[in-house]
């Protein structure tokens, strides 16, 4: 079956349309670790409750390269502890118990 170049480019123009929009939140260029801190470091150093640092781990998890997000995670635990972490919904480590002697 032969088919028209027409054809070709409308069927082409039909799956682009099917394709999910970008997300507008995403940077073109997502960024390192280190870019976001030098970006947000005075933001990421004044988190004073739970939802501050809810919000600034959604939008790293949107601003960060791929890979990069468990690196902001670990820094978040060990500059407000893990349970500060654990509640602002982080993917920290389970508790660890240890018995006293």
């Amino acid at each position: 079956m032969v088919r028209s170049r027409n054809e070709v480019i409308e069927r082409q123009d039909a799956k682009k349309q099917l394709e999910r929009a970008a997300d507008p939140r995403r940077l073109l260029r997502p960024l390192a670790f280190e870019e976001l801190l030098l970006k947000d470091r005075g933001r990421l150093d004044a988190l004073r409750t739970v939802e501050d640092c809810r919000r600034a781990a959604s939008a790293a998890r949107l601003s960060l390269r791929r890979g990069e997000y468990p690196r902001f995670v670990a820094w978040v635990e060990s500059r407000y502890g893990t349970a500060f972490a654990r509640r602002a919904g982080l993917p920290v480590g389970a508790p660890r118990l240890t018995l006293a002697s």
